[in-house]
């Protein structure tokens, strides 16, 4: 009689849990656990004008039928450059507006014809956007102006493409001939002289075996027959976010992130492209832009290393301090506290913030520049 007890439990309490599982992972469908640079309830945007993309994320390609459109309508255009803070919106609604265009809507009131277009990349580091830059140039694009959201935290990044490197060596400028050795050599690399991976020594024991061919068959097949299992890591993406904002909710304190450091070579790596980058752009003719992105106001503990931190955007403002059509300007603190969100890990999020942040991004970013102009 126990047994039999016992087993209606199990029973029960299996359909039980499956019912759950099926349940919340259709709750979490819409949800993406590779999104983790995004804060909780950030959203990306795209920008269109006239039915154009005036924005592009990943791939800057698609920023030509706009750019070709201002050339054959004669206006200038402003190239705008950055992280996912230029594309990211917390809690958008409909309506929102990107800095990008926020600073459109207000250029478009001044008499001197020009737009904006922006190129951003997630987690973009300056060695990506020197190739991506790079290959906006061999498609004729030359912007009136080069606007780079400096964003410290990119002097840790890789390239990070999601396609193959679309350049050829005779999309190099000559201007960088006797700087680019071992900056580009990588774009160049094609799939066949990739070194193969390296084992690690480690193997699955069941690899190649009856056992793997049966697992992915059946593991393949409940997918398409129970669409609830297909979202098993979207839940798991869910249930991490809310285990990690309730412990920071408790323990909020004790649970402040710190970056860590930049490593010293990747630092150089993108330090050598941003500056090889800025070169092209001012041999172009091309006025350059560089501002200090804003972060997140008020917070006891600064997320990145202060010093460092500080002391790279000073070699950046001295840089332009003595560089022709190189300008700088700090906007570090111009985006109130409450207009910030939260990390995936219920962590303040430094980097991304609502739309009237970036309305207010546009706003200082036009007015920069137009007084700029005006002065020249």
């Amino acid at each position: 009689m126990n047994a039999r007890l016992n087993a209606v439990a199990i029973s029960v309490g299996v359909i039980a849990g499956l019912l759950a599982f099926d349940i919340a992972s259709k709750r979490s469908a819409n949800f993406d656990p590779l999104a983790v640079g995004l804060g909780q309830n950030t959203f990306s945007k795209l920008a269109r004008s006239e039915s154009q993309s005036i924005s592009a994320i990943k791939d800057p390609l698609e920023l030509l039928p706009a750019s070709r459109s201002a050339e054959s309508q004669k206006k200038d255009v402003y190239l705008w450059m950055g992280a996912s803070q230029l594309h990211s919106i917390n809690f958008l609604e409909p309506g929102d507006l990107l800095a990008v265009e926020e600073a459109n809507r207000l250029r478009s009131q001044r008499s001197e014809a020009g737009i904006y277009l922006q190129y951003s990349f997630p987690n973009s580091s300056f060695r990506g956007l020197l190739v991506d830059y790079l290959v906006l140039r061999r498609e004729g694009v030359r912007p009136r102006a080069l606007v780079l959201a400096m964003t410290y935290d990119d002097l840790r990044e890789g390239v990070q493409q999601t396609t193959k490197p679309r350049l050829e060596r005779a999309d190099i400028p000559k201007i960088l001939a006797g700087d680019s050795e071992g900056l580009l050599d990588w774009v160049f690399t094609s799939a066949e002289e990739e070194p193969a991976e390296q084992n690690s020594g480690s193997s699955n024991v069941t690899e190649g075996t009856l056992q793997e061919r049966l697992e992915a068959v059946l593991v393949g097949n409940l997918s398409r027959a129970w669409p609830a299992y297909g979202e098993r890591e979207s839940l798991h993406g869910v249930l991490r976010v809310v285990v990690m904002s309730a412990f920071h909710g408790a323990f909020g304190s004790m649970m402040a992130r710190r970056a860590p450091s930049v490593p010293e070579d990747a630092k150089a790596a993108n330090s050598r492209a941003l500056w090889a980058l800025v070169k092209v752009a001012l041999a172009d003719g091309v006025s350059v832009y560089m501002y200090k992105q804003p972060h997140r106001p008020g917070d006891g503990d600064f997320y990145h290393e202060r010093e460092r931190y500080d002391a790279w955007h000073s070699e950046l403002a001295a840089r332009a301090e003595e560089t022709a059509s190189l300008y700088y300007a700090d906007f570090e603190g111009i985006v109130p506290k409450e207009l910030w969100g939260l990390t995936n890990e219920g962590r303040p999020d430094c980097f991304h913030f609502r739309a009237e942040g970036h309305q207010i991004l546009g706003k200082a970013v036009e007015g920069w520049i137009e007084k700029i102009e005006e002065s020249r």
